[in-house]
């Protein structure tokens, strides 16, 4: 697990989406070395429930989608890589309901 200033980067994305989105529930699709993300946010929650789900065979962006759609369903997701960093970004102005009217209103598309 990478770290940034002696934190995992995918720690700093999880408090990125708890703190500047509000989300409170977050999927993490895990692969090779998952049981290390596992052992390390079973300790660190933080409010935030954390499903993990296995991608058994690493096929992409597209197929780890598919493999959380029992667990999001039809409703609105938002996306980000555990392995990016985020710096200035504007993640407050990102609400979910800008995201959704952006994908429903403009593109026509579920999100």
């Amino acid at each position: 697990m990478l770290e940034v200033h002696g934190k995992p980067l995918i720690e700093r994305n999880i408090q990125i989406l708890r703190d500047k989105l509000n989300i409170k529930k977050i999927i993490v699709v895990i692969g090779r070395y998952g049981d290390q993300i596992v052992d390390f946010f079973n300790d660190k929650s933080d409010g935030i429930e954390i499903v993990f789900v296995e991608q058994a065979v690493q096929k992409g962006i597209g197929h780890a989608l598919l493999t959380v759609e029992n667990h999001v369903g039809q409703n609105p997701f938002v996306v980000i890589l555990g392995d990016e960093v985020y710096i200035d970004s504007n993640h407050e102005e990102l609400s979910m309901g800008k995201i959704y009217y952006i994908h429903h209103a403009e593109y026509n598309c579920k999100t």
